[in-house]
């Protein structure tokens, strides 16, 4: 139903416009939400120990990510299959 993740400072965890198959809860560690505009990088906020990412892909109207998902600094993650989130 759901494994540990690891990442490492600088890993791309979700990129903008595609789907993946999982929601993640972050346990430790920051990451940063971004989305670009052409060349134009926005840096959108900030996701703390005890947030969800991905989420809004698989439980909204919007199929796909809306922004990117970078790691500030090596991070560990609850990867939870999208189908099997609620039963979570």
């Amino acid at each position: 139903m759901f494994k540990i993740k690891k990442v490492e400072a600088g890993d791309v965890l979700i990129t903008e416009g595609t789907i993946q198959p999982f929601i993640f809860i972050l346990k430790s560690g920051k990451m940063t939400v971004i989305k670009s505009s052409g060349r134009e990088i926005k840096i959108l906020g900030e996701i703390s120990p005890g947030e969800f990412i991905g989420e809004m892909a698989h439980l909204g109207s919007v199929k796909e990510h809306t922004a990117s998902v970078i790691a500030q600094v090596d991070s560990e993650l609850v990867e939870i299959e999208s189908e099997n989130f609620l039963q979570v």
